[in-house]
């Protein structure tokens, strides 16, 4: 009698707990103002159904709203700066339905527009582009994928140049175009390269962690600069992130 009873009580507690709706309990208490309370809801709704973009994307608002006026002593150390794990819970939400996450960050949000205001939120987005046309490369500047100093940023051109920006200067390094979903750059003294555009995952948080970006890459000569459209990470160590 008493396995029986242990065993009702089992799947009866189990059904309960599968029946939970974290994501709606975080909501009910984000709209009350307790949003630390929502944070730890969040959480656990990623936990129980990792699928759930509106998880992701109110466990990116919550961290915004508790950590907006952290003093962050480091910007260097990735793992304490929660800038980056924003750009993580949006990565994972965007990864579920890019369009619908889209369509949330169009909403006016009081408590979440001042981060859709900073630079590395800026650029984390333009991940979300599903056209890329001659526009998108046109549009944005982009930086080397490895560090060096003095920091510079390259844009390609609508004259087909192809452009190294310098703290207070610019110089035309090579020409450039766009074909077949490729871009070739001619640079100075030297023959046509091909670059792919590929959307990568850059990783912090001793990997485990990470946001979208775009990257492009040199198809055949790895000697070759990779460029990088995405969230610039300071100036930190050997990589821009």
């Amino acid at each position: 009698m008493k396995l029986l009873l242990t065993i009702i009580l089992y799947f009866t507690f189990t059904s309960l707990t599968f029946g939970i709706d974290y994501n709606v309990l975080g909501f009910n208490k984000y709209k009350k103002g307790k949003y630390k309370e929502a944070n730890k809801l969040f959480i656990k709704s990623t936990k129980q159904n990792p699928k759930n973009l509106y998880g992701w994307y109110n466990l990116a608002r919550t961290t915004y709203i508790l950590t907006k006026k952290q003093k962050i002593n480091d910007l260097c150390n990735m793992e304490k700066n929660p800038e980056y794990s924003i750009l993580y819970y949006l990565t994972k939400a965007s990864e579920i339905n890019s369009k619908r996450v889209l369509e949330l960050l169009k909403r006016d949000e009081p408590q979440f527009n001042k981060y859709k205001e900073k630079e590395s939120f800026k650029k984390w987005k333009k991940s979300l582009n599903t056209n890329k046309t001659i526009n998108f490369f046109i549009k944005n500047k982009w930086i080397p994928h490895i560090n060096k100093f003095p920091y510079k940023n390259y844009s390609f051109d609508t004259n087909g140049d192809f452009t190294e920006h310098g703290i207070s200067s610019k110089e035309k390094i090579g020409t450039w175009k766009f074909k077949n979903d490729k871009i070739i750059i001619k640079f100075k003294n030297s023959k046509k390269e091909i670059y792919n555009l590929k959307k990568k995952n850059m990783y912090f948080d001793m990997g485990k962690k990470y946001f979208s970006t775009f990257m492009i890459e040199p198809s055949k000569n790895n000697n070759l600069p990779i460029f990088l459209l995405g969230p610039k990470y300071q100036d930190c160590g050997e990589y821009n992130f």
